[in-house]
C-alpha cells in the first residue's frame, strides 16, 4: 500500500528534481569562484570573515563536487524507448569531468592549514574513486557522438589536474620534507671526518653572507622587513599553494595545454549549437546548455588568471634576477606601472598589522548577554577574545625598526661569536642586568605567561600616572603596542609561547581582578578607576593575598614591580620597553616552527617575522654548534 507524502508539495518536488543537479554544479562552481578570489588573500587579512568563508568553502567544495557526480550517475541510466541517451542527459553528463576540474582545485589553495598536505593519501584515494565513477559516466553516456569525444579530451584535462593537486600535497607533507633530509651514516669516524671538512669549508658561510647583508649600513629596517616578507610569502605559497606545481616547465605546459584544449571544446559545443539551431533540429534544454558554457568559461578563466599571477609574481621577479634577465623585468614593472594596475599590481603579503588585547578593558567588560547559553555551546570565550581583539596596523608603530636596531646593535656588539642563548634567554633579564635593576629580575624569572601579565599591568600603570607629563610619547606608544601584543598573543596563540606557559586560565585572571576591584571600591570599576586604585597599591598589601589566588598574585606582583620602577626616572620607559622587546625574541626564538608556519595562513604575526630577521642575524639556534661535540653529540648530530 502506498501513500502519498504530505510534507512537501509535489510541485516542490518536482521542481528539486529538475534543478537539484543544476544547483549542486552551480553551487560547485561558486565554490570554486570564492576559492580563487579569496584563497591567496588569506595571507594579508587578519579577519575572522575570511577564515570562516575560506574554511566553508573548502570543506564544501570537494563535498559537494562529489556529490554532482553521484547524481550524474544516477540520472545517466535513463534512456528512451529505443535505447538512446536523451540529448538531456548527453550535455549533462559532460559536467562529470568538469567536475574533476573542480576537485583538481585552484591554484590559490590547495590547503586549508598544514594537517590537510598530511592527508594526500586521502585525495590520492579521492582520484581513483572519481575518477572510475566518471569513466563509468562515460561509458553509460556513450553516443559515439562529438559529445561523447570531447568527454574524453575533459576528463583527461580533469584528471591531470586533479593528480597535481595530490602531487603538491604529498610535496608539502611533513614527511616528504624529512625524507629529503640526506641518512646519517652512524660511522663515528666518518662524521668527525664530516664535522672537520664542515668546520674546514665554512658551515657557517650561508649564515655569515645572510648576516653581512642584513649588517650592512645601506640595510634599514624597511628594506629588511620587506625581504622577510618575500621569504614567508614563498613559504606560504609553498604550503598552501599549488606554487612547487605552478613554477615549474610542466606546470606552466598543463595550464597552457589545459587551456587550449579547454577553448577548443567550448568552441566547438558553441559551433554545433549555433549548426543545428539553424538547421532546427533538437538542441539542449537552454539553461543546461548555459551551465556547461559558463563551467568551460570559467574553467579558462581560472587558468588564465593563473599564468596572469604567475606573471606578475615574486617567485618570477626572483627567477628574473637569478637569471640576469633584466629587459624583461623591467617590461613587467612598466606594465604594472599603467593606469589602473598601478593601484592594482600593490603588494600585499601579510596583514601588517598586530592583535592588541588590554587585561583591564577585558576584566573590565560587560558580561556577554545569554552568557549560559554560550557556555553551553562553549563559544563564550572565542566570544569574549573577539569583543576585545583590536588590530593596529604595523606602519603606525615603530616596532620594526625596534627590532632590527636591537639586533644589529647586538651583532655589532658581540661579533660573529655571539650566543643566541645570551640574546634573547633571559626574557628580560640582560636588559635588567645592563640597567643595573638586578633587584627587580624576580619579575623575568616567573613563568612565561605570569610575567607577560605582570609586565603588561606595570606598562599601563605607568602610561597612566605618566601620562599628563607626556614626556615619553614615543616609548609609550611603543611600551603600550609590545604590551598589548604580548598578550594577545598569551590569550590567542597560547601555543606559540614556550613550552610550560600559559598554564594559567586567562578567565580566572581576569575576573579574580574585577572580583579584587569591585571588591575594594564596593561598585562597579571603569578603567580610570582601576588604573588609579592599582598604583596606589603597595607591596605589603601582599602579606594579606592568598598564595593559591593566581589572578590576586599577578596583580599585587604587579604593583610591586611598579613600586620599584620609578616612572620619573630617565631610563624607566627605555628599561620596560626593552624588556618587551627581549620577551618578544624570546617567544619568537622558542616557539615552534610549526605554529610560525600555521600564522602565515591567518594574515601572519610579527613575531614570525621577528624569528626570521633574527635567523638572518645568525640569532637563532639553528646555526649554533659547539666547538667540541661529544661522539654522543655527534652521532645524534
Amino acid at each position: 500500500m502506498m501513500t502519498e507524502a504530505w510534507m512537501i508539495p509535489q510541485s516542490w518536488r518536482e521542481l528539486w528534481q529538475e534543478w537539484e543537479l543544476r544547483g549542486m554544479i552551480i553551487l560547485s562552481l561558486t565554490i570554486q569562484i570564492v576559492l580563487v578570489i579569496l584563497g591567496n588573500r588569506r595571507k594579508y587579512i587578519a579577519g575572522i570573515w575570511i577564515r570562516f568563508i575560506v574554511w566553508s568553502a573548502y570543506l564544501l567544495g570537494d563535498s559537494i563536487a562529489a556529490m554532482a557526480a553521484g547524481m550524474l550517475s544516477n540520472n545517466i541510466g535513463e534512456t528512451d524507448k529505443g535505447g538512446l541517451l536523451d540529448a538531456k542527459y548527453e550535455l549533462t553528463a559532460f559536467w562529470a569531468p568538469l567536475m574533476l576540474l573542480h576537485l583538481g582545485g585552484t591554484d590559490a589553495i590547495t590547503a586549508y592549514s598544514l594537517e590537510d598536505n598530511e592527508l594526500w593519501k586521502r585525495q590520492l584515494f579521492g582520484v581513483a574513486t572519481q575518477a572510475m565513477a566518471t569513466f563509468y559516466i562515460l561509458l553509460m553516456a556513450w553516443t559515439g557522438s562529438h559529445m561523447s569525444f570531447l568527454f574524453i579530451v575533459m576528463f583527461s584535462v580533469g584528471l591531470v589536474k586533479y593528480c597535481e593537486r595530490v602531487w603538491v600535497l604529498y610535496s608539502a607533507s611533513e614527511n616528504t620534507f624529512r625524507d629529503s633530509i640526506p641518512d646519517i651514516t652512524t660511522n663515528v669516524i666518518k662524521i668527525m671526518e664530516e664535522c672537520k671538512l664542515k668546520e674546514l669549508e665554512g658551515y657557517h658561510k650561508e649564515r655569515d653572507v645572510s648576516r653581512a647583508i642584513f649588517n650592512n649600513n645601506d640595510m634599514t629596517d624597511k628594506k629588511a622587513f620587506e625581504v622577510i616578507e618575500i621569504e614567508l610569502k614563498l613559504i606560504f605559497d609553498l604550503l598552501y599553494t599549488k606554487a612547487k606545481a605552478v613554477y615549474t616547465f610542466w606546470g606552466i605546459a598543463r595550464r597552457i595545454i589545459g587551456i587550449l584544449l579547454t577553448l577548443i571544446v567550448l568552441v566547438i559545443i558553441l559551433l554545433h549549437e549555433m549548426v543545428i539551431s539553424k538547421k532546427k533540429y533538437h538542441s539542449y534544454a537552454k539553461i543546461d546548455f548555459t551551465i556547461t558554457l559558463v563551467l568551460l568559461a570559467v574553467a579558462v578563466l581560472v587558468d588564465l588568471w593563473a599564468i596572469v599571477e604567475l606573471a606578475f609574481a615574486d617567485q618570477t621577479t626572483l627567477w628574473l634576477i637569478k637569471n640576469k634577465k633584466t629587459t624583461l623585468l623591467r617590461a613587467i614593472n612598466s606594465i604594472l606601472q599603467l593606469g589602473w594596475l598601478k593601484k592594482k599590481s600593490k603588494t600585499y603579503r601579510w596583514s601588517n598589522s598586530i592583535g592588541q588585547i588590554n587585561l583591564l578593558r577585558f576584566a573590565l567588560q560587560k558580561p556577554l548577554p545569554c552568557l549560559p547559553i554560550l557556555k553551553l555551546l562553549c563559544v563564550d570565550e572565542i566570544l569574549e577574545i573577539f569583543q576585545n581583539e583590536t588590530r593596529e596596523g604595523i606602519w603606525e608603530t615603530n616596532l620594526k625598526g625596534l627590532v632590527f636596531v636591537e639586533c644589529r646593535d647586538w651583532i655589532k656588539l658581540r661579533g660573529n661569536e655571539t650566543n643566541p642563548e645570551e640574546f634573547h634567554g633571559l626574557r628580560g633579564g640582560r636588559t635588567l642586568k645592563k640597567f643595573g635593576r638586578n633587584d627587580i629580575d624576580w619579575s623575568v624569572k616567573l613563568e612565561m605567561d605570569q610575567s607577560i601579565l605582570v609586565w603588561h599591568l606595570v606598562t599601563d600603570i605607568c602610561c597612566h600616572e605618566d601620562k599628563y607629563a607626556r614626556a615619553w610619547p614615543g616609548y609609550h606608544r611603543d611600551c603600550t603596542s609590545l604590551s598589548r601584543y604580548m598578550l594577545y598573543l598569551l590569550v590567542k596563540h597560547p601555543y606559540m609561547l614556550p613550552i610550560g606557559s600559559a598554564h594559567i586560565k586567562f578567565r580566572d585572571i581576569y575576573l579574580g581582578l574585577r572580583e579584587l576591584m569591585e571588591e575594594q571600591l564596593s561598585k562597579p570599576v571603569k578603567q580610570e578607576e582601576a588604573l588609579d586604585m592599582s598604583k596606589n597599591m603597595t607591596a605589603k598589601d601582599l602579606l594579606t593575598v592568598n598564595d593559591g589566588d593566581k589572578s590576586i598574585l599577578v596583580i599585587f606582583y604587579a604593583c610591586k614591580l611598579k613600586s620599584a620602577l620609578n616612572t620619573n626616572a630617565n631610563d624607566t620607559w627605555e628599561i620596560i620597553r626593552k624588556v618587551w622587546l627581549e620577551m618578544m625574541c624570546h617567544v619568537a626564538s622558542y616557539c615552534d616552527r610549526k605554529y610560525h608556519a600555521q600564522q602565515l595562513r591567518r594574515g601572519g604575526e610579527f613575531v614570525t617575522h621577528v624569528w626570521l630577521l633574527m635567523a638572518h642575524f645568525g640569532l637563532t639556534d639553528q646555526f649554533q654548534t659547539r666547538r667540541n661535540p661529544t661522539i654522543g653529540e655527534v652521532v645524534l648530530w
